[in-house]
């Protein structure tokens, strides 16, 4: 049976129509038609449909995307580049398409353009990995200037590492911006990683110019304990005895598990080579005092430098015993040490006596 009229004709028309739209939706587009060429490894006709889409005004973000791949694949850099860059301007809101051309540059050895688009970039996003970028760059071309101010706007938004702030914090001091120096490096030192060797001896002297050396003793107790150092003990030890601080010299150690003795004539030699031959007998003057105990070859270092700083009655009374030190009152200092013992008394006259009644006004046991 043969179907007329007019309904027949509209339905033959609809479903050309709905087959011409199936048979155009079902073509591939631009983006299908490069990623099939990519796929089957027909670069050429890929870059030949990229370059068609690139002529058109409005750039698409996936084809020069596709084209920066295609190019590298290719080690066209020149054009890889030059397809990152029309990436970048096309889409200025983009982190990805900015990142993707300082990829580029950095890896091309472009760094002047590299610097001046990453720090664009890192101000307006503050990306974190862009910052360790522009760091390493600035110390790999020693650029102290931009990398202070580098340093000093990642520790303001708090993006700045330990190891960063410890950084700054060692440079202001370098720079003789010792008030800086000593805050950022007590921000460092109050991390969970802490601050190197290097920096607690800077801001342990940075606190002891300050007149902050309960402070200064307190931190190096906390140094030593978590780490033993028996050079770094002695050393803090005579920064602290050359500011004037002989007690708090001594106590430093004192308060050690490490072999007393040895770290406290270490200290005493420093005191020594510095030229300050009073605060060297007076170091000498507390350990006696204290009646404290050495080996036999410690004892030979405390009478040679009782010897070097002119006092053969303070290396006398070394050598009277090696555990226990006698002095008479001929040697004893007129009154206790002090926190801040200073030049030492006058000198007495030696005396010849082997055994001498000891400084705390103890018998010899007879």
């Amino acid at each position: 049976m043969r179907l007329k009229g007019p309904p027949y004709r509209t339905l033959l028309i609809a479903f050309a129509l709905t087959a011409s739209a199936a048979a155009v939706l079902t073509l591939p587009g631009e983006r299908e038609k490069i990623a099939l060429h990519e796929r089957d490894g027909k670069i050429s006709d890929a870059l030949g449909h990229i370059r068609g889409r690139l002529s058109a005004e409005k750039h698409d973000a996936h084809v020069l995307d596709a084209a920066v791949r295609l190019h590298l694949r290719l080690g066209d850099l020149d054009a890889a580049t030059a397809a990152a860059e029309l990436d970048a301007a096309s889409l200025p809101d983009s982190l990805a398409a900015q990142t993707r051309l300082l990829d580029l540059l950095r890896d091309r050895g472009q760094y002047e353009r590299y610097l001046a688009l990453a720090k664009r970039v890192y101000d307006r996003w503050q990306e974190p990995q862009i910052l360790r970028d522009l760091l390493d760059l600035y110390r790999l071309r020693q650029n102290l200037e931009a990398e202070v101010r580098l340093l000093e706007l990642a520790t303001g938004i708090g993006q700045a590492t330990a190891a960063d702030i410890e950084r700054l914090g060692m440079i202001k001091a370098a720079q003789g911006d010792y008030a800086a120096a000593l805050q950022l490096l007590s921000d460092a030192d109050g991390t969970r990683d802490g601050i190197d060797r290097s920096a607690r001896f800077t801001l342990f002297q940075l606190l002891v110019q300050q007149d902050r050396q309960d402070e200064a003793a307190r931190r190096a107790m906390k140094w030593l304990a978590a780490q033993p150092d028996d050079s770094a003990a002695a050393q803090f030890c005579a920064d602290l005895a050359l500011s004037g601080q002989v007690s708090r010299a001594a106590a430093i150690t004192r308060q050690i598990n490490r072999p007393e003795a040895e770290i406290y004539i270490a200290c005493v030699e420093r005191v020594s080579r510095r030229g300050e031959a009073g605060i060297a007998a007076d170091l000498l003057l507390a350990w006696v005092a204290d009646n404290r105990s050495a080996s036999a070859q410690t004892v030979d270092r405390f009478v040679r430098v009782a010897l070097r700083v002119g006092r053969p009655d303070l290396a006398l009374a070394f050598q009277s015993g090696a555990k226990s030190y006698a002095l008479s009152p001929a040697i004893c200092p007129e009154k206790p040490l002090s926190g801040g013992a200073g030049p030492s008394h006058e000198r007495p006259r030696f005396t010849e006596e082997p055994h001498l009644p000891s400084c705390r006004g103890e018998s010899d046991g007879n």
